[in-house]
């Protein structure tokens, strides 16, 4: 399986990682693991997130105030990703 992250989500975790670093030592360690934490459940259950819009699906971050938003290509094989704030509603 091939996950594809967007280049502004490239950007945005290495900015949240850098900010996050900066603040608590360890921090920025304790993100990525909810990161993939959260990559692990998309590949296991790709359709078990919530819908955000159509085809778009939202997994939320535990302990952090992100979310990756996806949508399960039709081969059902490759996911784009972008990482962004939460500050979503989250329902």
């Amino acid at each position: 399986m091939q996950i594809h992250f967007q280049p502004e989500a490239e950007a945005e975790l290495a900015e949240a990682r850098l900010w996050y670093a900066l603040q608590r030592e360890g921090l920025d360690d304790a993100l990525m693991q909810r990161v993939e934490e959260a990559l692990q459940r998309i590949v296991d259950a790709p359709y078990a997130n919530q819908v955000a819009y159509r085809q778009l699906r939202r997994a939320v971050l535990h302990q952090f105030p992100f979310a990756i938003f996806y949508w399960p290509a039709m081969t059902g094989f490759e996911y784009s990703l972008f990482i962004t704030p939460a500050a979503i509603r989250r329902s």
